[in-house]
């Protein structure tokens, strides 16, 4: 018996994955070996797996989009997203905004050796539940961290 290659594990993880999502929100695993990025909606959110093998060590990021950032409090907003990651630095989640769209995104970065299906699911949820606050205060205020928010490194387990 051989220890299965980061693609076969990557693999494994992927079918797994798609297994705890609903039939309408499937994941089809790439047939290709990484790197690669996969697209899937859940709950009206276009979720994003990034994985990039290469990096040491491999990893997953999954994203999510929280919305534009809003032209009349750019400078507000984007103090505080840097907030927030400094705050959250050492979680394997941050905030990020891209460049062209100038679309805000919530990522977690989870190493391949640690990611299994539940952690996958349980981060594409609480960063679902990110954005669903982004939508309600674009402040990005009730994002930021309090306390015994940030003592897990996993952000399904954060109040």
């Amino acid at each position: 018996m051989h220890d299965p290659t980061m693609d076969e594990r990557l693999s494994r993880l992927l079918d797994a994955l798609a297994d705890l999502m609903p039939a309408e929100q499937r994941i089809d695993p790439p047939s290709e070996p990484g790197p690669f990025e996969l697209r899937f909606d859940v709950d009206s959110h276009r979720i994003r797996l990034v994985c990039r093998l290469e990096a040491e060590p491999p990893r997953i990021t999954v994203a999510c989009p929280l919305g534009p950032v809003p032209d009349h409090d750019r400078g507000t907003v984007l103090r505080q997203l840097l907030r927030l990651n400094l705050a959250t630095a050492w979680t394997g989640t941050r905030m990020g905004c891209d460049p062209v769209t100038k679309d805000l995104y919530a990522l977690h970065a989870i190493a391949l050796d640690e990611a299994t299906p539940a952690r996958l699911h349980n981060s594409v949820h609480a960063l679902i539940h990110w954005a669903g606050q982004w939508n309600e205060d674009p402040s990005l205020a009730r994002l930021a961290p309090r306390g015994e928010a940030v003592k897990s490194s996993d952000p399904s387990r954060r109040a």
